[in-house]
């Protein structure tokens, strides 16, 4: 007999990133800018979860996953998830190695982390961002919501918003997005 444990279990998944005014997400592998009060911001979104036991999974692409900052882990409620077809083992810091988007969603999704993991956070970089919208492409349910307003001018005609929370803050504007 089938118990509610063994089905799989639909997460949230969400977007966020922070972008220049020409789309640009990095500069030779590292952030182009230094904005501690968005950084923060950063973190309190993707580290906060419902209730204690819950744990959120982020999911980087390899080459985001080497540029990030040596000293911000560990992060509270994250298990990291980096996606790569090249790697063999499990990335310092990192807690899976998947070779495709599909398959970290599928672990997120079924025991023994369905009932732990509340939201999937997408952190980047370029190549995680594409495989994220030929997927939605592929399974019509497109509703990646963009984090900028040239970006939603550019491909409105792929995806529609379902939601949207946006902070000001210093120069930047940050907005996360639910898929």
């Amino acid at each position: 007999m089938e118990t509610s444990r063994d089905k799989v279990q639909e997460k949230p998944i969400r977007l966020i990133a922070a972008v220049c005014n020409n789309m640009g997400i990095g500069k030779d592998g590292k952030l182009p800018w230094h904005l501690p009060s968005e950084f923060q911001y950063f973190l309190n979104t993707v580290m906060k979860v419902s209730r204690p036991g819950k744990m959120n999974m982020m999911i980087w692409g390899k080459l985001c996953w080497y540029s990030h900052p040596e000293n911000m882990f560990p992060l509270a409620n994250i298990l990291h998830v980096v996606l790569s077809t090249t790697l063999k083992t499990v990335p310092d810091h990192a807690h899976f190695l998947c070779q495709d988007f599909e398959s970290a969603i599928r672990l997120a999704a079924q025991p023994p982390l369905a009932d732990l993991i509340e939201t999937i956070w997408i952190v980047g970089g370029t190549q995680v961002y594409k495989a994220i919208r030929d997927l939605a492409i592929q399974s019509h349910q497109g509703a990646l919501l963009f984090w900028s307003s040239r970006c939603q001018q550019r491909a409105r005609t792929e995806w529609s918003e379902s939601k949207r929370r946006t902070r000001k803050s210093e120069t930047k504007t940050k907005e996360s997005h639910d898929l």
